[in-house]
């Protein structure tokens, strides 16, 4: 399931372009916004989209965001065509893997998806990555042509697995875990814990399943809303992660998954939520993120930036919250020299049921 030649030259082609997109172009446009907010610090974040909607930098900018996640997706040697081209050959490997380890993966064909899941075209992709057999490799593609932090050499499921092995957990949940990449990441580093994923689109699980047997790694996977994790019985993990998850998530679903989360977590154990919630930079720093949720397709990225997590958790019956940036070391307030997604680490430990403190803290 590799991508032809074709697809491979418009992937690095929309690569280079991001590369001089989140570099030179993205500084350009921090210059002149900078310039307006110093003659005017009180300018606020509409107020800066009017004043920098003239210039042609930025004008460029927004026209390359956008149009690049087009491209990459749709155009004529994109992700989507380059899947057709191969669809019977991904399904017959899908199937084939399938039936290894079958009891492994578990997948329910009469889920009920979530509207604001069926009916958003995240990333610009048209009918999502739920609706066709090879949504879920066309998901895995898209990861090769997205810069999403100033090290392009360094994975955030990596670099997540590392923080979570450090924990010693016995039992992780990794909730909305598309096509395997942090549950992939995590088995080599936690070989005797019992690792299992869920997530709502049965294409990603799939790739997801593929590539545990091919790796020969006992990953255990179902498709599960993240708002209840109804298929698992309270207090069975000592760690729920989920990666890139609750952006895409009105506020209602998020405050669901976190009771949920609270639920399958034993007293003592961690949440670990790696998203997009701490915005360096103040002003600019919020007017490039909701300019980049407006222009790839993220409706529900504004609103997390509304909830107090920390006070929320609290509310779900987690202690000992914190919203700190990542990797360690990123900076809190000031604004990155390249482009990059605010990476936040969302953390709390689960309390007891009966209100009392922790208990065998992971």
């Amino acid at each position: 399931m590799q991508l032809d030649f074709e697809a491979r030259v418009q992937q690095e082609l929309v690569l280079a372009i991001r590369r001089y997109w989140a570099g030179p172009l993205y500084r350009t446009v921090v210059d002149q916004a900078e310039e307006i907010l110093r003659l005017d610090p009180d300018t606020d974040v509409p107020g800066l989209e009017r004043a920098m909607s003239t210039s042609a930098a930025y004008q460029v900018f927004g026209w390359l965001e956008q149009h690049l996640q087009q491209e990459k997706y749709c155009g004529p040697r994109g992700l989507l065509q380059a899947a057709r081209r191969q669809s019977g050959a991904i399904t017959a490997e899908l199937d084939r893997t399938a039936s290894l380890h079958a009891e492994r993966l578990v997948l329910d064909p009469d889920i009920e998806l979530p509207a604001y899941y069926r009916e958003t075209d995240f990333h610009l992709v048209p009918g999502g990555i739920h609706s066709r057999d090879y949504d879920g490799v066309v998901y895995e593609w898209a990861a090769g042509s997205t810069t999403m932090m100033s090290n392009e050499n360094v994975s955030v499921h990596d670099a997540l697995a590392a923080h979570i092995a450090g924990l010693r957990p016995a039992r992780v949940l990794d909730v909305g875990c598309g096509f395997g990449r942090t549950l992939d990441a995590l088995a080599p580093l936690l070989p005797d814990a019992w690792l299992a994923g869920c997530d709502l689109s049965a294409p990603a699980l799939r790739v997801a399943h593929h590539h545990a047997v091919t790796r020969g790694r006992p990953v255990h996977l179902r498709q599960a809303r993240a708002e209840d994790l109804g298929p698992y019985p309270d207090a069975s993990f000592d760690v729920v992660t989920a990666t890139m998850l609750i952006h895409e998530m009105p506020q209602a679903a998020v405050l669901a998954f976190l009771r949920a989360a609270r639920r399958v977590l034993r007293p003592g154990g961690r949440l670990a939520i790696l998203d997009f919630y701490r915005i360096p930079g103040q002003t600019l720093g919020l007017f490039f993120h909701l300019g980049h949720a407006r222009r790839n397709g993220e409706p529900y990225m504004p609103d997390l930036l509304g909830l107090d997590l920390e006070g929320e958790l609290r509310g779900a019956g987690f202690l000992e919250s914190s919203t700190t940036p990542f990797p360690d070391g990123a900076a809190a307030h000031q604004l990155p020299s390249r482009w990059r997604l605010p990476w936040t680490l969302i953390e709390a430990v689960a309390g007891r049921t009966d209100g009392a403190g922790p208990t065998d803290d992971v």
